[in-house]
């Protein structure tokens, strides 16, 4: 399924109200619960968005903040080394970023 964030009026700004949350594991915003029930049920994501100055529009990542709230989609493992975070339900096993560019490509090869 597409879907476009702007076209819900998705505000990609943290409130006070919505820090406050995210620091408690929660999300008050009904949109953004609404994406997180989305999210946990998808079988696959795919983020399409342009690479402007080397970095993700300030929307997407906006998204990215409000949205995968850790204590909802992730978990700190306290005493973990390495990777000190668990997935909790993102389908971590498909995901697929696509980014547009007007670089040249060569710049992006390793």
């Amino acid at each position: 399924m597409y879907h476009r964030v702007a076209a819900d009026g998705f505000r990609p700004a943290m409130t006070r109200e919505d820090l406050v949350a995210w620091r408690q594991g929660r999300a008050v915003d009904p949109l953004v619960l609404d994406y997180q029930l989305r999210l946990l049920a998808a079988g696959h994501l795919a983020f399409v968005f342009p690479v402007w100055w080397e970095a993700m529009p300030a929307a997407t990542k906006g998204f990215l903040d409000r949205v995968l709230t850790k204590g909802v989609m992730y978990e700190e493992l306290p005493h973990a080394k390495g990777n000190p975070f668990r997935n909790r339900g993102v389908p971590a096993r498909s995901p697929s970023p696509v980014t547009m560019s007007p670089a040249n490509p060569a710049r992006f090869a390793s």
